[in-house]
């Protein structure tokens, strides 16, 4: 929590490296790995860094496919880095998977009705 809670991004940052450094290393931890790449990646968008930010999700990308589909939040991440990076057809496409995936997930669409509109805005329905 100390790499999302933190108000310096460079702290933020320090702390989420350390935690992927321990959930690397232990076995039970691995489960973390994602919502720190997540941390790691926003972290780095926050910092102007958005091509760095935009590697590191196609990472998480890649490793959340291996164990299934993943998220709507990796693709709302995607997304987020294709349309900063002027992208935007890409980005339409991630936005559209990640809206399908939302719309699965009843709070959010109950709690977050400004958020749903612009994702599904983005994506083009």
């Amino acid at each position: 929590m100390l790499g999302i809670a933190e108000s310096k991004p460079d702290k933020r940052m320090e702390w989420n490296l350390k935690a992927l450094a321990y959930a690397e290393e232990k076995p039970k931890a691995k489960r973390w790995l994602g919502s720190l790449f997540n941390n790691i990646g926003w972290a780095q968008v926050e910092a102007g860094n958005l091509e760095e930010a935009f590697a590191i999700q196609q990472k998480l990308l890649a490793e959340t496919k291996a164990d299934g589909e993943p998220s709507g939040y990796v693709y709302e991440e995607l997304a987020e880095c294709l349309l900063q990076l002027d992208r935007n057809e890409e980005a339409r496409h991630f936005f559209s998977r990640c809206y399908d995936r939302f719309t699965e997930d009843t709070w959010l669409m109950s709690n977050e009705p400004e958020r749903m509109a612009r994702i599904k805005d983005l994506a083009g329905r």
